[in-house]
């Protein structure tokens, strides 16, 4: 199997949800429209430009390696 089975987008969703933080929350510190966010989350894209290090800090996500994940980051994959 390569890839990651979870997408950028289900990261926030699962780390804000964990977390107990409101989506609301999540539209501030990152600028995003609310329906933006649920995009993100549902899909893992945006179009929108996204204010990484504040949405980092809020869901205690690691910044570069959050971003490198959006950025399309895959682990090697194991050898057979």
């Amino acid at each position: 199997m390569s890839g990651l089975e979870d997408h950028a987008g289900d990261i926030v969703r699962k780390s804000r949800m964990g977390l107990g933080v409101p989506a609301a929350d999540v539209v501030e510190v990152t600028g995003l429209p609310q329906k933006a966010l649920e995009q993100f989350e549902s899909e893992g894209s945006v179009q929108e430009e996204i204010q990484w290090e504040p949405l980092c800090q809020r869901l205690q996500l690691h910044p570069e390696k959050f971003k490198s994940i959006f950025d399309g980051w895959t682990p090697r994959p194991l050898p057979d």
